[in-house]
């Protein structure tokens, strides 16, 4: 027999009286109308567009802000340690260096940084000796172009000359002729003339020879120049090997990279310490602020409210709830657990009542934003699935719908489409259940 669900509209509420079909009398769930009929109170909720907010709880550990793992440079052997694990050091500030942590000793190095010291006061004298032939090369050049200068004058002097015998030749040559002078006058005045010429091939070969100095002079300077160069360079690598050698001698002491407190200790008096095989010397952390890592599913990852609000809680008893904002997060997925890495820095002065290493429960902020939801009174889980029932043309229709995120009142709501009128079952969870005996298609009636 078919039922039939009579809805009684008031307002908003709508009741639903059971009539009795098989001869199986429906069970009454709330009251009962003037007739005697059993009724049920039920209101139509909308789908609405919000915004959904929740924390989830993660589980998660303290670390340090900064972590320094400090490891010997040089080859040395440890002579005083002054610090233990456990021990609060200052970093450095302004113009004052990191506290102190260890005194190494290098004496093999102390050798070779005043080897290195030697070789460029070496190279600094060399550089002083090459300026100086530098200078003496120039003072060449200039000579010979002093000389060139003279041969240039001396040869028009010797031209001129040699004009001059010549001019004085050819006239007493003509007296000669006519008897006016004797001979010999005539073969003076020829040598003369001879002499006149031999002093010009002179002041020619004078001049030839000063240009073949000038050439050696320009290439003394260039080769001085060139040396000064040399020399000038090998002083910018002595003096580079020697301020080498001088920050090497800097790594005997060991010092503290920035304020913290030492929470391992692997070395000791006497202790021979090799670059890249011994040990590390100590772990620095910084614990103020310390932070608060997590773990938050890929499934909510999307959901994270950036610079949202956390809680730290302590479930060992390690502190008092603590509250904080979200820092950073590692924005991409650990490829292993598939979890995102959530941060929040913690205030931590002294004494520092927050320890590193700490369990923690971290309360995590989401968000899902513009989503389409409904009451949860109006989604029951039915057989592994999320159920809502709807008036559509007169009767009750069944719904399996795709849920999201949810918050105290609300579940967001993915399906495609929820045509109908929802129904809103908080007050009879039981209503249109299998148990109730109400199934999808029956009846209403306004």
């Amino acid at each position: 027999m078919k039922r039939h669900l009579h809805m009684i509209i008031t307002g908003s509420s709508v009741a639903m009286v059971g009539v009795t079909g098989c001869g199986n009398p429906l069970q009454p769930v709330m009251a009962a109308t003037a007739s005697g009929q059993p009724t049920v109170a039920v209101s139509r909720v909308p789908l609405v567009v919000t915004t959904l907010r929740r924390t989830v709880e993660e589980p998660g550990r303290i670390v340090p802000r900064e972590e320094a793992v400090l490891q010997a440079r040089i080859a040395a052997q440890v002579t005083d340690v002054l610090v233990d694990i456990g021990s609060f050091v200052r970093g450095p500030s302004g113009n004052t260096q990191g506290e102190l942590l260890v005194r190494l000793d290098a004496p093999e190095l102390v050798a070779e940084h005043t080897q290195r010291l030697t070789e460029a006061k070496l190279a600094e004298a060399e550089l002083e000796q090459s300026k100086h032939a530098l200078k003496a090369a120039r003072a060449g050049q200039t000579a010979v172009v002093a000389l060139i200068r003279e041969a240039d004058a001396a040869i028009k002097r010797t031209m001129a000359n040699q004009e001059r015998w010549r001019s004085e030749n050819r006239r007493v040559a003509g007296l000669v002729k006519d008897r006016v002078l004797d001979q010999q006058t005539s073969e003076e005045i020829g040598n003369q003339a001879r002499a006149a010429e031999a002093h010009h091939e002179e002041a020619l070969a004078r001049l030839e020879t000063a240009g073949r100095a000038r050439d050696k002079a320009d290439a003394d300077v260039v080769h001085a120049e060139g040396a000064v160069l040399t020399a000038a360079a090998k002083l910018d690598v002595a003096r580079a090997i020697a301020a080498r050698t001088a920050t090497y001698l800097e790594f005997r002491s060991v010092r503290a990279p920035f304020d913290g407190v030492i929470t391992k200790r692997s070395c000791s008096p006497g202790e021979i310490l090799e670059v890249g095989s011994s040990p590390p010397l100590f772990t620095v952390a910084r614990i103020d602020p310390a932070r608060a890592v997590a773990y938050l599913p890929e499934t909510l990852a999307a959901r994270l409210e950036n610079n949202g609000d956390i809680v730290v809680r302590f479930p060992s008893g390690g502190g008092p709830d603590m509250k904080a904002r979200i820092s950073r997060t590692g924005w991409a997925l650990d490829n292993t657990s598939r979890t995102l890495r959530v941060e929040a820095d913690i205030v931590n002065p002294a004494p520092h009542p927050v320890r590193v290493g700490a369990y923690i429960k971290m309360a995590i902020p989401l968000v899902w934003t513009d989503v389409r939801v409904l009451p949860k009174s109006a989604v029951i889980r039915q057989q592994d699935q999320s159920v809502a029932f709807v008036a559509r043309a007169g009767k009750v229709r069944r719904v399996i719908v795709e849920t999201g995120g949810v918050d105290e009142k609300n579940i967001e709501i993915r399906s495609a489409s929820l045509a109908g009128e929802v129904l809103d079952l908080s007050k009879p969870q039981e209503f249109l259940s299998p148990a109730s005996g109400r199934t999808e298609g029956d009846t209403i009636t306004d």
